[in-house]
């Protein structure tokens, strides 16, 4: 009996240190395994929320220093606020264009400060502090550009990036820019700019503006340190940048061109739609079905990557293009900060998950995933970064 004891207590011991030892290794380390899954730790439902709230569309979310939460919810026009704990707290503004109001809240992060929610019907960031108190909102005017991402960098500014497109000469002018602009969202300074082919013109009675096939993007995260790790996904190539600096080094890493296939083609056709301007300046979504499919002019490979993030620990991320991936893995190339190649990973992901670049958000050592549960309502799951 005492020797199986000691047996017992032995295993117990090796399960223990393996456990410590998956705590205690950083990021770099489990990622050069190159096995990597994601380990669900916890769930908010409409359950965790008091008083009849529940999540109606969840798009983003940001976690302050304390690790409160703050989810935006498009639909719902507001943000829920959770503890670290994820005990729910209250919820931060109501539908609206007043002061404190919402109105297609759909981006959200956070400075030592202020919460920054960018609207799209209401067409400006609002700033909140941190107990939810409204301070200002500033206007984005069409003109500029349209923004598709807003970051905090750790000193307290702010970059934006826009997508400049102008109606009139869609086939010569598209623009992505990254600006940086002070805590009091003052315009400091275009950081990046590049030029981009996204959308084409479609001649009729209303001009209709359809999407090019496959095009390539720019993709962009924030450092530790507060630069840019950036990349134009026609090339394997990622960009480091300083925002006082410039470009200051370039990662490259040799890679496949992935061929469009027919059934590329035929999933990118059923899924089209486009925007169509009348004389009034109104626009409209619609299917697009018929003769329009005929002037998708598609190139023969693919873009060289998908996706771009920085982790807790300041490794860069980025998601190479795949032909007919296992929906149950997802790949990710992983850079030091210091631009080394460190492994290309495979992830293993939760069930339910498919990729994780639309549902995915960084967390400490994890990530935050913005899902839906087998009764079709909406849930936010915290997870870790695990070695397979």
């Amino acid at each position: 009996m005492f020797k199986s004891l000691s047996v017992g207590f032995a295993i117990y011991l090796v399960l223990i240190t393996l456990n410590s030892r998956l705590i205690d290794d950083s990021l770099a380390e489990i990622y050069k395994t190159g096995k990597v899954r994601i380990i669900p730790e916890a769930t908010i439902t409409n359950d965790s929320m008091l008083d009849g709230d529940i999540f109606e569309s969840p798009t983003d979310l940001a976690e302050d220093k304390d690790a409160n939460i703050y989810i935006v919810d498009y639909r719902a026009n507001n943000i829920k606020v959770f503890d670290a704990n994820l005990k729910y707290k209250k919820i931060i503004g109501r539908k609206g264009q007043g002061p404190g109001e919402l109105y297609g809240p759909a981006e959200i992060d956070c400075t030592s400060r202020y919460l920054l929610v960018r609207e799209i019907l209401n067409r400006r960031i609002s700033f909140f502090d941190l107990a939810g108190h409204f301070i200002r909102s500033a206007p984005v005017t069409s003109g500029a550009g349209t923004i598709s991402k807003i970051r905090a960098v750790p000193d307290g500014r702010i970059l934006v990036s826009r997508d400049k497109a102008y109606t009139s000469d869609l086939e010569n002018k598209e623009e992505c820019t990254i600006e940086l602009y002070s805590s009091e969202f003052e315009f400091i300074k275009t950081v990046y700019s590049h030029a981009v082919k996204k959308r084409m013109m479609a001649a009729g009675p209303s001009a209709k503006v359809l999407p090019v096939p496959f095009a390539a993007d720019v993709y962009w995260d924030v450092m530790k340190d507060g630069k840019i790790a950036l990349g134009y996904s026609d090339k394997y190539e990622i960009e480091i940048y300083g925002l006082e600096t410039g470009k200051e080094r370039v990662i490259t890493r040799r890679y496949k061109p992935i061929r469009i296939t027919e059934d590329d083609k035929d999933y990118f056709l059923k899924h089209l739609s486009s925007v169509s301007f009348t004389d009034s300046g109104a626009s409209n979504l619609r299917r697009v079905t018929g003769d329009l499919w005929r002037l998708m002019k598609f190139p023969k490979y693919k873009t060289a990557f998908l996706d771009l993030r920085v982790d807790s620990e300041g490794n860069i991320w980025v998601g190479p293009e795949f032909g007919n991936p296992d929906r149950a893995t997802t790949n990710y190339d992983i850079f030091s900060a210091a631009g080394v190649f460190i492994n290309r990973i495979v992830i293993k992901l939760p069930e339910g998950v498919i990729g994780l670049r639309s549902s995915a958000i960084m967390r400490p050592r994890g990530f935050w995933l913005l899902l839906r549960s087998q009764m079709d309502e909406p849930i936010v799951v915290k997870t870790r970064i695990c070695a397979l």
